[in-house]
């Protein structure tokens, strides 16, 4: 007899899981492909049983057997799955496409976690506080900037249940940047602050006192006035100009980011 010629693509070696009190089989090439934490367990020699049969399943520990099963419907679609009429659907719902992203992000599963993400960004709606309480918890950087973004600018209205997800030292932060930031797009700046962008002198370009040719009042050195956005600057083409409203508040986002991944 002569033996049948093998068919690599569709010779499955199936791997057997345990997640709480299920169990899972599926063909083994694919979490090798998938995710490096896989492929690398799998080249480690063993002589163990572990992973080959039912009764010796890898036991997943601390993680959920509904989430896995999210994950598996991701890596392991069927035609049901995916065919709806003319269409091609997972029919997934956020809460499933979170789980897949927060398994493909421990895992390393990097295209599949790009997958999920670009799903929850288009296809799905998150709030400003499911963006920053997923961005910190499966490092989405970006989610992290839109969150903070929408609740200054005043998209979301913070309630006492965003709390915990905030903390009371962010919420309070945003509420600051909220409340500082001109109603006008005026931008209050320090006379001895303004100083030469092209050298490193540490001069004040605006030395002494000055005078409002409008109202007369007299502008001392260390005195605060207001720079509007639409202020003309000479020699800079108007479509290059930035309203400096635009970029305190920027630079206040910014740091409000940037000291949250410090307290992590």
């Amino acid at each position: 007899m002569v033996d049948a010629e093998h068919n690599m693509n569709f010779l499955w070696d199936l791997v057997f899981f345990k997640v709480e009190e299920t169990i899972f089989a599926r063909p083994r090439g694919e979490f090798e492909r998938s995710s490096e934490v896989f492929a690398d367990m799998f080249r480690l020699p063993s002589g163990s049983p572990e992973g080959r049969d039912k009764e010796h399943p890898i036991i997943l520990e601390g993680y959920k057997a509904e989430e896995f099963n999210c994950l598996l419907k991701v890596m392991y679609p069927t035609s049901y799955s995916l065919i709806s009429g003319t269409n091609i659907d997972l029919h997934l719902v956020k809460e499933e496409w979170i789980s897949i992203l927060k398994l493909s992000t421990i895992w390393n599963m990097s295209q599949i976690r790009e997958y999920a993400i670009h799903r929850l960004s288009t296809d799905l709606t998150l709030v400003p506080i499911e963006k920053i309480q997923l961005a910190r918890a499966h490092k989405v950087s970006k989610w992290l900037e839109e969150g903070i973004v929408s609740l200054v600018n005043g998209d979301h209205r913070l309630t006492r249940k965003d709390l915990p997800t905030l903390g009371y030292d962010m919420a309070a932060s945003v509420l600051l940047i909220r409340d500082q930031l001109p109603q006008s797009g005026a931008l209050q700046i320090n006379k001895n602050s303004i100083k030469c962008a092209k050298c490193s002198s540490s001069d004040t370009l605006l030395k002494g006192n000055h005078t409002c040719h409008n109202c007369r009042r007299i502008l001392v050195e260390d005195e605060e006035f207001s720079l509007l956005p639409g202020s003309i600057v000479a020699g800079i083409p108007s479509e290059q100009l930035v309203s400096f409203a635009s970029i305190q508040y920027l630079a206040q986002i910014i740091i409000l980011m940037l000291e949250w991944h410090r307290r992590k």
